[in-house]
């Protein structure tokens, strides 16, 4: 998903006919959340969404980035036109996608975060960037048309960010949230059910610090320490002791010092101040970490994790990154996603089998990584569209390192890609990239990382 005035586009080592799920484009599927939950285990954990790399807590990564080319926004006094995705490929090394001036100054990323097929940068402006499927209008650019390049939303200066399943939520420099896409189930949070391509207001949120959206519901951290969220709530994933769906945000029960909050496939996590974790929701592959398979409306207590500093929701599983540099994974394992050298769900947190030195941890649809202190990364799980980066397409359910990477500053995984920042200032992606989520001007899947172009 990346950004670049001086790179050219790395070649793909592994270009994969990789099709989308159904349920994303198929505007008939409107459930696509309970296909796994009320049928099968297997089912629901190939039903990809999620998004959230990190939020705006722990290694934000404040001042990493990269080139703003491929801006929607604007071109070069030379042209005058935005570049295409032809522009892109026929630019000179030297500009890498925009035609404008070297000396020009240009905003760098700062924080990333992605979707299930979409993903999306804040910019050292405090713009955002957002490329891949737009289907629902989760770009944010007022269109449905997949973006192959990091596009500009309008008039958005953002704090934090959440990329989910078909929308995206963001806070704001104000401390207001903003939301867009598909709203099926209210999950924009603006008293309605209509879907819109363009960012709208969150009701009754004005002192939002940190956002999480999944398939169908979104969560907001408040700065008083407390949750709200809204959305889907068939299996409780809201915490507020119904299953009554909510188009505005409601309290989530009994937290008051959330330091954290992700959101997940129809579950929801949260880190307290205290380092331990609560999860709610559907629990059927034991994704809330209290060692039972049951679903609770209510927060409650993760199992065998103590002083988390980080902490991120997949579809299906849960991982957290503990003061100690270890990571501990809980739920649905049939990729690997829980890199304990097996496949066998998990209902309490079981360690990530050689991950010692982590400084933060990120979970996509049914994958996980790893950030280390060497500025490396080891990603582990489902490895089918190359979103481990290990230069193959097989799952593995232990952790390995993602090839050609050094200097990483901050991780986020996808539904089935990953991408993560450099500290040169540079982005870069793997994985599925068949609506243009790798940011490289093509649809091409990638085994190894290439440069997203900004």
């Amino acid at each position: 998903m990346r950004r670049y005035s001086f790179s050219v586009l790395l070649g793909a080592l592994a270009s994969c006919a990789t099709a989308e799920f159904p349920d994303a484009r198929d505007s008939s599927i409107v459930d696509r959340a309970d296909v796994g939950a009320e049928t099968s285990p297997a089912t629901d954990a190939m039903d990809s969404a999620l998004r959230d790399g990190f939020g705006d807590t722990g290694l934000d990564a404040g001042t990493d980035g990269a080139r703003d080319v491929g801006d929607a926004a604007s071109d070069s006094p030379v042209d005058g036109a935005v570049d295409t995705v032809a522009d892109v490929a026929s630019d000179t090394a030297a500009d890498a996608g925009a035609d404008i001036p070297t000396d020009a100054p240009r905003a760098t990323a700062t924080l990333l975060d992605l979707g299930e097929a979409h993903s999306c940068a804040r910019m050292s402006d405090m713009t955002l960037r957002c490329w891949g499927e737009n289907l629902r209008g989760q770009i944010g650019d007022g269109l449905t048309t997949d973006r192959l390049v990091p596009t500009l939303v309008p008039g958005l200066a953002v704090s934090a960010l959440g990329p989910g399943g078909n929308h995206t939520c963001v806070v704001l420099s104000t401390m207001a949230a903003q939301c867009w896409g598909y709203n099926l189930y209210g999950q924009l949070g603006d008293g309605t059910a209509t879907s819109r391509p363009t960012p709208g207001a969150v009701m009754g949120l004005a002192t939002a610090t940190q956002i999480s959206s999944g398939t169908y519901h979104s969560c907001a951290r408040l700065a008083d320490g407390t949750a709200r969220c809204w959305g889907r709530n068939v299996y409780g994933q809201l915490g507020d002791a119904t299953t009554v769906t909510r188009t505005i945000p409601v309290v989530v029960a009994g937290l008051s010092t959330v330091q954290e909050i992700r959101v997940g496939q129809n579950h929801t996590c949260a880190r307290l101040t205290d380092g331990s974790v609560r999860c709610w929701g559907y629990g059927l592959q034991g994704q809330l970490g209290n060692g039972t398979t049951a679903t609770s409306m209510v927060p409650v207590v993760v199992t065998g994790v103590a002083l988390a500093t980080h902490l991120d929701v997949g579809n299906t599983h849960a991982c957290a990154r503990l003061s100690t540099g270890t990571v501990r994974c809980w739920g649905y394992n049939i990729s690997g996603q829980l890199g304990d050298a097996t496949t066998t769900a998990r209902p309490a947190s079981v360690a990530v089998t050689g991950i010692a030195t982590a400084t933060a941890v990120t979970t996509g649809g049914d994958h996980s990584c790893a950030r280390l202190a060497a500025g490396t990364l080891e990603c582990w799980g489902r490895g089918l569209n190359g979103q481990l980066g290990d230069g193959g397409l097989a799952n593995r359910p232990t952790s390995g390192p993602v090839l050609g990477l050094t200097g990483v500053t901050l991780v986020a995984a996808g539904g089935n890609h990953t991408c993560a920042l450099m500290s040169d200032g540079s982005a870069r992606c793997w994985g599925l990239g068949t609506s243009g989520q790798l940011g490289d001007g093509t649809t091409t899947t990638r085994a190894v990382s290439t440069v997203v172009m900004y």
